[in-house]
C-alpha cells in the first residue's frame, strides 16, 4: 500500500476526498515524511507471526474510522505538527 492509498481510505472512512500532490522529500516539516528514507523499514511489517498465533485483521478503512472516533471522543488535541494554510499553499 502506498501513502497516497493510506490517505484514500482515511478520506473515504471520514467521508471527504482529497487530493494527493507528491512533494519534495527533503521538506521534513511536512507531516509523514520522514527525515531519513532508511526509516520506511517500519512501515514493511509483515502480518505473518500474528496470524499464525490467531490474531485477526481489520479493514483499513474500518481502523480509520475507529481512529477518527477516539480521537474525536478525546476532544481532538491539537497536531504535534501544523502547517498554516498560507504555507502549506507555499509548498504546493
Amino acid at each position: 500500500m502506498t501513502l497516497a492509498e493510506l490517505v484514500q481510505a482515511c478520506a473515504t472512512s471520514a467521508g471527504t476526498e482529497v487530493i494527493v500532490i507528491p512533494v519534495d522529500q527533503s521538506l521534513a516539516e511536512l507531516p509523514l515524511v520522514l527525515p531519513d528514507a532508511s526509516w520506511d523499514v517500519m512501515f514493511r511489517r509483515s502480518a505473518t507471526r500474528a496470524l499464525e498465533v490467531g490474531l485477526g485483521t481489520t479493514a483499513l478503512e474500518q481502523t480509520a474510522t475507529d481512529v477518527r472516533v477516539w480521537d474525536t471522543e478525546r476532544g481532538l488535541p491539537p497536531l504535534a505538527q501544523e502547517l498554516t494554510p498560507e504555507r502549506e499553499a507555499e509548498l504546493l
